[in-house]
């Protein structure tokens, strides 16, 4: 092709379409036809959208640049530095093998993480500047995501036009709601200044996008102050340009452990995947934020939009995809903010598994996440490789259907036992599953309710061992796959949530138990409580008694169970004493028979007797612990006598009170 007369040396960041928008300005001819000269458009005579192929944004075959390069009277390397695959070689979804494959553009556009439809910009660098003939420069870095700012002028970029409403340097949106199909130059058989707005102008949606003017608004007029970016802002799109504008390979840190930019770029894009799906969970978690509280309602709003609409003459457009950066400035600098603090948090596991939590086979990004999480980092497939399995075709994700923490700060963790009392159980009860397994797993999820935390940690949290909560999930599995009784479950937790809320009386069962974790009941008062049960038995059965530490550890666990709302076998002093396993087994069964007199055990059994004189000892300690008292006060030990604490590895502490 024959060299153009005149062209123009490219601005320092300049993308390739405002390169030919200041060459089709200052030569008077389309850019569609500027771009035929030299290889890059079809034929002058056709204005198809297909004719000027955005795919040039990222990335010009090698043969081809050497074409343009000639007709523009450039250089081949200066052609590919006008390009995003040179300016961001770091950021992974320019690349040519994004998640192990060659995207197709159509892909790109959809997926939204390149600007492919419109540009950012800021009115104050399109202004013309002394010594630059044609100088309006439309920047490729305004093309990325992750760019909110202008730093010389200290302000956040626009992304409409303030006359017509429509997204810069786009063709617009119809009065349908829909994009206009994407170019590397919307209008581009029109001359117009580059600063200019290309948008097609619409009325009531009759005249048609080739026929419909041009807006022709001057993008590089200052319309009053913009909105000043915090610090968190500037340096959160410092730290991300640098890791862009690196190379692929490009030391990154993500999880606390090492990556590279590109991979970076991967946990980023699938963390705001998870925060967008799972909206407002993130903010619930309350990591460091950029200016979320002021800006949540703007967030939210971009979130809800299903499709583009009008509101005050303007038009709202959505996030194309989701999980895709809000092209808002601000609304994008808060959500980008926030997952890129998640994975920089000393607790970015548990947070990632939170908004997990929230994700079912039926939402409809489960596909993208599977997609998105083989290219992550080694620590981000670590952290979320539990919660995930349970979203893969042919797992079974409802026996641990997510439980979101929809009670936030007002349901206490600290106020769920163990064991849910008969009155909270009236709730459930009538379910149809398992009953025993039903009021565990019950508990495990208010915790998580509460918190938002792990099944396994708000199991643990509670006391419970790992095979319980395995076989807990186990006898319910078929249960929760029959009809709908995951969504009944589901309704009568929140029921009960909100009564535990209501109740202003409500028991610290976190302080119980740990002020009950290294008790027993001690010496003096064990021998007080032998006396009383003693009184109550014939002489006979009297002297046939044997006060043994195993019934001193089985009464102590009874009355742990009791105060603590919990299950005796289960109880600190007969999971970790330092007994004879035939001992500490037969502890746990006599536990069992002092809690649950059967029906062989009469009037005056001892194991009858006893289940009464601790229910009075139980109640008379509880009072003592919630009033703030210490396990040891409570115990009300004589002056000098010996309190109750047990150690697990070292000397015992429990005696015969009466040999």
């Amino acid at each position: 092709m024959r060299p153009l007369p005149r062209s123009l040396d490219p601005l320092p960041g300049e993308s390739l379409p405002g390169f030919l928008l200041r060459l089709s300005y200052r030569l008077g001819i389309a850019p569609l036809h500027v771009a035929a000269r030299c290889g890059l458009g079809g034929r002058p005579q056709r204005a198809a959208p297909s004719a000027f192929p955005s795919r040039y944004l990222l990335h010009v075959d090698p043969g081809l640049a050497e074409t343009a390069a000639g007709s523009l009277r450039l250089t081949a390397s200066e052609i590919h530095h006008l390009t995003l695959v040179r300016q961001a070689p770091g950021f992974s979804p320019v690349q040519s093998d994004y998640l192990g494959k060659k995207p197709s553009i159509s892909s790109v556009v959809h997926e939204g993480w390149i600007f492919t439809r419109f540009s950012r910009y800021c009115p104050e660098c399109l202004a013309e500047r002394a010594g630059h003939a044609f100088g309006s420069a439309w920047y490729g870095r305004w093309r990325l995501p992750f760019v909110f700012t202008c730093p010389l002028h200290r302000r956040f970029l626009e992304w409409c036009c303030p006359a017509c409403g429509n997204p810069a340097f786009s063709a617009g949106i119809n009065e349908a709601g829909r994009w206009r199909a994407a170019q590397l130059i919307p209008n581009p058989l029109v001359v117009l200044h580059p600063a200019q707005c290309r948008s097609r102008s619409t009325e009531n949606g009759q005249v048609g996008p080739r026929a419909a003017p041009t807006c022709g608004h001057r993008l590089d007029v200052h319309n009053g102050p913009a909105p000043v970016p915090s610090a968190e802002v500037t340096d959160l799109e410092d730290r991300l340009s640098r890791l862009a504008t690196a190379s692929v390979t490009a030391p990154a840190m993500s999880l606390g452990k090492p990556t590279t930019a590109s991979v970076f770029f991967n946990d980023l894009r699938t963390t705001m995947l998870l925060i967008c799906a799972t909206w407002p969970v993130a903010a619930e978690l309350k990591p460091s934020m950029l200016q979320l509280d002021a800006d949540a309602l703007r967030i939210e709003d971009q979130l809800r939009s299903v499709s583009v609409r009008q509101e005050n003459g303007r038009f709202v457009v959505p996030v194309p995809a989701l999980g895709a950066p809000s092209p808002d400035p601000v609304v994008a600098a808060g959500l980008m903010g926030l997952a890129s603090n998640i994975l920089g948090a000393p607790q970015a596991a548990d947070h990632l598994d939170s908004l997990l939590a929230h994700c079912t086979k039926q939402w409809s990004g489960r596909a993208k996440l599977l997609e998105l999480e083989p290219h992550c980092s080694n620590g981000f497939r670590a952290a979320v490789k539990g919660r995930l399995n349970g979203l893969r075709p042919g797992s079974d994700s409802r026996v641990i259907f997510p439980q979101t923490p929809t009670r936030g700060d007002r349901l206490e963790a600290r106020r769920i036992p163990l064991r849910l009392p008969d009155t909270w159980f009236t709730l459930l009860e009538g379910l149809g599953a398992p009953l025993g397994a039903l009021r565990r797993d019950a508990a495990i999820r208010l915790v998580e309710m509460a918190g938002g935390s792990t099944r396994r940690a708000a199991a643990l949290y509670l006391g419970f061992r790992d095979s319980t909560v395995l076989s807990t999930a186990s006898r319910l599995r078929t249960w929760q796959h029959n009809d709908d009784n995951a969504e009944k479950y589901s309704r009568a937790l929140a029921l009960l949530a909100d009564e535990i809320i209501a109740d202003p009386h409500g028991v610290d069962y976190q302080l119980r138990r740990e002020q009950l974790r290294t008790w027993v009941i001690p010496p003096d008062e064990w021998a007080t409580i032998i006396e009383k049960v003693a009184q109550r038995q014939s002489p006979t059965v009297r002297s046939l008694t044997c006060w043994s530490p195993r019934r001193h550890l089985a009464a102590s666990a009874v009355v742990w169970a009791r105060a603590t709302q919990g299950y005796f076998w289960l109880a600190p002093m007969v999971q970790h004493y330092r007994l004879p396993d035939p001992q500490l087994n037969a502890a746990k069964a006599e536990a069992g028979h002092i809690g649950r007199p059967g029906p062989n055990d009469g009037e005056g059994s001892i194991r009858r007797l006893l289940n009464e004189t601790l229910w009075d000892y139980c109640s008379d300690l509880t009072a003592h612990l919630d009033a703030g008292l210490s396990a040891t006060d409570a115990s009300r030990s004589k002056p000098g006598g010996q309190h109750g604490t047990w150690n697990p590895p070292g000397k015992t502490a429990v005696t015969d009170a009466v040999e």
